[in-house]
């Protein structure tokens, strides 16, 4: 198996910890108190490389920016109240279904700048596109969620916190658009962030039905969640 940088979008080992290609720390594992099933097998996602790599400039955005922000990558978390991660997940892909980009825009981050939100929306649209060509989807269920105790997300905001605030010393408000940044994200609004894998179900242009994972990247802001990315 194997996973995408999400510094330089380059295909990894899914047991890298770094990138072999630009040195880019991957995700810290999780920590998941219970024993998580194994996968099921799902259809073959064939999305174009090219396509999912410049996607992946933008779709791993936040995640990289908070990863370089505590140098340890990419941490899963859910804390309680402020509505449901997974209803959010499903709504997102329902968003990406429709195709109607300001739906997708709606529901990202506000890490991203809004130039980077309606570009994020446009190639999201076209990847989800390019999965589930001439196929129809008929549902879409909540099959994992991942999650971090609250005293490690605890200790992850605060060095989040610091590290922002020297960001903001150092750049300046173009250096944060080229890399489609809202400076303005303000990191105590962080109350959570989740993981949700959703299996969906689809026909495909044979009438076959088949099913496929796609992953949902969210964090809490305030009392809404937010998505960061999906693949």
């Amino acid at each position: 198996m194997a996973k995408f940088c999400g510094n330089c979008g380059s295909q990894q080992p899914d047991n890298a910890r770094v990138c072999g290609n630009c040195g880019a720390p991957f995700a810290a594992p999780v920590q998941n108190p219970g024993a998580r099933p194994a996968p099921r097998p799902v259809a073959n996602n064939n999305v174009d490389p090219a396509k999912k790599d410049n996607l992946m400039k933008y779709g791993k955005l936040a995640a990289m920016v908070l990863a370089a922000i505590v140098v340890i990558g990419l941490l899963i978390g859910i804390l309680s109240g402020g509505g449901s991660p997974k209803s959010v997940a499903k709504k997102f892909v329902n968003a990406l279904e429709s195709g109607k980009e300001k739906k997708v825009m709606a529901l990202l981050t506000d890490v991203y700048s809004k130039d980077a939100k309606e570009e994020y929306a446009e190639l999201a649209v076209e990847m989800f596109e390019y999965m589930f060509d001439d196929c129809k989807i008929k549902s879409i269920k909540v099959d994992d969620v991942e999650k971090m105790d609250k005293d490690d997300f605890k200790d992850y905001k605060d060095e989040a916190k610091d590290a922002w605030k020297e960001m903001k010393e150092e750049y300046d408000k173009d250096d944060f658009e080229d890399e489609g940044l809202n400076r303005k994200y303000n990191v105590n609004k962080m109350k959570g962030m989740a993981t949700v894998t959703l299996e969906v179900t689809y026909k495909d242009e044979d009438g076959d039905k088949d099913e496929m994972e796609i992953t949902v990247e969210l964090i809490k802001e305030g009392a809404s969640w937010k998505v960061m990315d999906f693949n």
